[in-house]
């Protein structure tokens, strides 16, 4: 009779019949020493753009204050006043950066999840979306959107149900709040929880290279006058390069000023939402800019100013301005979102999230001016 021992079939006599190894340790360890290198590498390509920034942005800080501030100013008191608004400008853009990049974006609750005994293998679009309605009115979710062919919207990859303006991304392996898009740029999704501080981002980055070029254009002049002075080519790469990244970003925020007023993500204007027994709307979620405004930067006018968090809700429900009469009106899908529970904005505040009717919508346009 054979038995095994560490790889090898031996006789009972103990005589060596076969040798076959079959430890596959070894492979396995190759192939897990493989993955973490790859994984490992993906993740320093992903921060390389925040990485190249961030050296862009102490560069342009030491040629400013070292070359332009210190050596390029006589007045003591010029130096004062031009440190005084390029020191804010600088540590608002940084930080507002800082928090684009590093904020997480929270993935989707567990009550939107799909449960087990839905198989999305082995059923119809239809019989998967009979079942999906029926998930959404037993947990009662603020669901109004709708994918193409009317049916509720969901995610096989992450096997959620996907709340309204909620979109997969394929960067970040999971599906995001309100998402706007994904950019390289900051190694980010760019959606609910960073969209303010990615506006931000914008203000100050245009605001700190308008101004940079302003006060360099003294010593920008003098260059072109062959005129000898310290830093003189590391001064005129500085304004030149301030100069057309800052014309690049104004146009960048203000297509997004314009989305916020009207309410809209980059995704949504390309792409407008659908909604149940209605075709696409791409002003469904707009409330007049005011109160478009105020959803992402927040009542407190102190937090306009400042990455801090202070939009209203969780990026999960959002108010509607709609018509109800184009709604079947017993349909428990469409429902109060008050009635979900999870209207509280960052602050922990109730924001009352609910549908907007006709004569709301009226009220919130006379506003919008």
């Amino acid at each position: 009779m054979d038995v095994e021992q560490n790889g090898m079939h031996v006789h009972n006599g103990g005589h060596v019949h076969e040798v076959i190894y079959h430890d596959h340790r070894l492979p396995q360890r190759r192939r897990t020493g493989i993955t973490k290198c790859f994984c490992q590498t993906l993740y320093l390509v992903r921060y390389f753009p925040f990485v190249m920034i961030s050296l862009l942005f102490l560069w342009g800080v030491y040629v400013y204050l070292f070359y332009i501030i210190y050596q390029g100013y006589q007045s003591v008191l010029l130096k004062i006043i031009l440190m005084l608004f390029f020191v804010p400008l600088y540590t608002l853009s940084g930080w507002s950066y800082i928090q684009t990049v590093f904020t997480t974006n929270r993935s989707i609750p567990d009550e939107f999840s799909i449960p087990e005994s839905i198989n999305l293998n082995l059923i119809t679009e239809d019989e998967i979306n009979h079942s999906l309605e029926y998930v959404v009115m037993n947990r009662n979710l603020p669901i109004y959107t709708r994918n193409f062919n009317g049916h509720i919207r969901y995610c096989r990859k992450c096997l959620v149900i996907k709340p309204d303006r909620c979109h997969h991304c394929s960067t970040c392996g999971k599906c995001i709040r309100k998402m706007d898009h994904h950019c390289h740029w900051v190694s980010n999704c760019v959606a609910f929880d960073n969209y303010k501080y990615f506006l931000q981002f914008l203000t100050y980055t245009v605001l700190l290279a308008v101004y940079t070029s302003a006060t360099s254009l003294k010593l920008f002049i003098k260059f072109w006058k062959e005129e000898e002075y310290p830093g003189r080519f590391q001064i005129f790469f500085l304004v030149v390069f301030c100069s057309v990244f800052s014309v690049s970003i104004l146009f960048l925020l203000s297509y997004h000023i314009y989305l916020v007023l009207k309410n809209m993500s980059t995704l949504e204007a390309y792409q407008p939402p659908r909604f149940k027994n209605v075709e696409q709307d791409q002003y469904r979620f707009n409330l007049g800019a005011y109160h478009n405004f105020r959803a992402i930067f927040g009542d407190n006018k102190w937090l306009w100013f400042v990455p801090i968090s202070s939009s209203f809700g969780d990026g999960l429900q959002f108010d509607l301005r709609l018509n109800t009469s184009q709604f079947d009106k017993g349909n428990n899908l469409i429902h109060d979102a008050n009635n979900y529970g999870h209207n509280h904005n960052s602050n922990g505040v109730n924001d009352g999230s609910s549908i907007m009717t006709d004569s709301n919508a009226q009220y919130y346009n006379q506003q919008d001016v």
